[in-house]
Parts: structure tokens; C-alpha cells; sequence
């Protein structure tokens, strides 16, 4: 095994470095170590659990050997208590293409004087001034729905959803029938 191999919570030995980085843990950083029964086959801790708030540690417990994995260490299993508040995600607006008026965007599209707006030779200024363009006649023609999810791709909607449980459920009824050798 790798490590400190040393008996916790005695010192790892004449090492200078291990007690320095002992003393750091416990001293400047407030940590203390938790585990109080032995974690490796030969009756040592060797497996350890620092915090600096030993109350939010609940049901721990040191494994039997090999009640986790193949090892010839023992795992440690632990809760930690903490309430988490979770963010709700802000709606955002997005379009909604399926109501679109792309006939009358077309219409406002083939209206403009694209040589004149685009006089300048700098592809640059074109390239700005034609997303600005096709922006604001998109707010005017396309109207805009409310998504609830940061997730969820604008375009994702209940038909796609519904397309996606039809083909899962295909997918399930062929793997079924799938013979097993």
C-alpha cells in the first residue's frame, strides 16, 4: 500500500514533511482527522477522513474488507448532513419558430437595400449591421415563448419529447426480442 504508512493518529515517523503536513492540516487549516478504527488488512489506519466540522459527519462507518471492492484496504462510508438550497433557473425568452411569419419576414428580407447597407467594403461592419437587421425583424415576425429549464435546448419541445419516449420504447421492445445465446 502507498501512503503514510503509519498508525493514525500517532505521528508517520521521522519524516519532517509528514509532521509538517500534519501540522498543517490540524493546526492551520483546523482539520481533524475522524476514522478511530483500523481500515487496512494489517490493523492499521491508513484511510483517512479530515474535515473541520466533525458534526456534519453522520453514520460512518469502516467496511469489512472486501464489502466494497477487492482491496486490501477497508472503505469508509459517511453522510454529510448539509442543507443545500437549490436556485431555481431563471425563465428566458426564446423564439418560438413554430409560429413564425416567415412569409412577412421574407417579404421585409427582400424590401431592404442590401448594397447600400453593406456599402462599407469591411465584411466586418456587413456581417454586424446584417445581424442587427435580421435580428429585429425576427423580434417583429417571430414570436417569442418562455423556457423554464437552462437545460433545455430552445428547440426541444413536446414533440420532440414525444419522439424520443416512441423511439426508447422501440428500442426497449427490440432489445426484448433480441435472442439470448
Amino acid at each position: 500500500s502507498s501512503g503514510i504508512n503509519a498508525e493514525w493518529p500517532l505521528r508517520p515517523g521521522p519524516c519532517e514533511l509528514h509532521g509538517r503536513f500534519l501540522d498543517f492540516l490540524n493546526c492551520e487549516l483546523g482539520h481533524s482527522q475522524i476514522i478511530n478504527e483500523p481500515t487496512h488488512k494489517s490493523g492499521n489506519i491508513l484511510d483517512l477522513l479530515f474535515t473541520n466540522i466533525p458534526g456534519l459527519i453522520r453514520n460512518l462507518k469502516v467496511l469489512d474488507q472486501n464489502e466494497f471492492c477487492l482491496s486490501d484496504h477497508r472503505a469508509i462510508s459517511f453522510d454529510i448532513e448539509i442543507e443545500v438550497k437549490y436556485k431555481s433557473c431563471p425563465k428566458r425568452k426564446v423564439f418560438n419558430y413554430d409560429k413564425g411569419d416567415y412569409r412577412g419576414l421574407n417579404e421585409d428580407l427582400y424590401r431592404i437595400n442590401w448594397d447600400r447597407a453593406f456599402m462599407s467594403n469591411d465584411p466586418c461592419l456587413a456581417w454586424d449591421i446584417f445581424k442587427k437587421t435580421l435580428g429585429e425583424l425576427c423580434d417583429h415576425r417571430i414570436p417569442k415563448k418562455t423556457m423554464r429549464s437552462q437545460f433545455q435546448p430552445p428547440w426541444y419541445d413536446s414533440e420532440c419529447d414525444r419522439i424520443r419516449r416512441k423511439k426508447e420504447k422501440s428500442t426497449d421492445c427490440d432489445s426484448a426480442l433480441i435472442p439470448l445465446l
